[in-house]
Parts: structure tokens; C-alpha cells; sequence
């Protein structure tokens, strides 16, 4: 706009007609961008799987802590499950090795299983709700990601 008033003249508006920007240079960005969209939301739901298995394994462990019979029956189903396994070699050990470790104490954390797992559920039923997923992606979000890779 400078360059033109030192000319005389005045420039009132500019508009841009048939842009094109399906270059390949574009394409292959757009693609490497969904991509790592799906690759980001995978990770999460990963992570997301891996931190409620911890959860209902602690709270499994709370279950077991007490009680030898349980424990003992629960070691026969995995030997039981093991021994279905063709092409593998079973070594039995018996338990006394590992109830008795020298120098191992157990250390309590009181965290609260119950109330973490009530807490995710309640997320996720407010997620959905709302039309999102898992991820914490709100429903808006989610449409227009899925709009712009198609």
C-alpha cells in the first residue's frame, strides 16, 4: 500500500481467486498431521488402558493380601493356563521362596482405589455425555479433526 500512494494511487481492496493448495508438498503435511493426531490419541488411549490395569491389579493385590487360599488358587488357574500353552517349559517353584524374602518390607501408600476408579468412571460418563471420547477430546473437537482428514 506505501509503494502505491508514493504513485497516486489507492488501493481499496485485494481479493485472492483459485488458489490452489493440493500440491503434494500440502498433501504429505495434511497426511503426516493425521497421522500424528491418530498416533497421539492411540498413545493416550494406551496410557489410559495401562493406568485403569494398574488400578484393578492394586486393588486385586488388596483383595489377595490376606488371604493364602486365594493367593494359593489363583497361582493353580495361572499354572493351569500356563500348562494349556503348547511348546513350553513349566518350572514349578514353591511359594515359600517367594513369601520369604529377606529384607523386603511392604510399604503401605494409602491411596484410595475405590474412589479412583468411581472418579474415572464418572469422567468418562460425563465425557460421553458430552459427546467426546476417552481422549478429552470435547465432541466439537473430535468432528472437525475427523472433517478436516476427509
Amino acid at each position: 500500500e506505501k509503494r502505491c500512494n508514493d504513485w497516486g494511487v489507492m488501493i481499496e481492496s485485494v481479493q485472492l481467486k483459485n488458489i490452489d493448495l493440493t500440491n503434494d508438498n500440502m498433501v504429505r503435511a495434511m497426511a503426516k498431521e493425521a497421522e500424528a493426531s491418530r498416533e497421539r490419541k492411540a498413545a493416550m488411549i494406551r496410557a489410559d488402558g495401562e493406568y485403569r490395569s494398574a488400578i484393578k491389579l492394586a486393588q486385586a493385590a488388596q483383595v489377595l493380601e490376606d488371604d493364602e487360599i486365594a493367593v494359593e488358587l489363583r497361582r493353580l488357574q495361572t499354572l493351569e493356563r500356563i500348562a494349556k500353552e503348547k511348546n513350553q517349559t513349566t518350572l514349578l517353584v514353591p511359594m515359600q521362596i517367594f513369601n520369604k524374602v529377606e529384607g523386603f518390607e511392604a510399604e503401605a501408600h494409602n491411596i484410595d482405589l475405590v474412589a479412583l476408579e468411581k472418579e474415572l468412571l464418572e469422567k468418562d460418563k460425563r465425557e460421553y455425555d458430552e459427546g467426546g471420547d476417552s481422549l478429552g477430546d470435547s465432541g466439537r473437537e473430535a468432528n472437525q479433526e475427523d472433517e478436516t482428514e476427509n
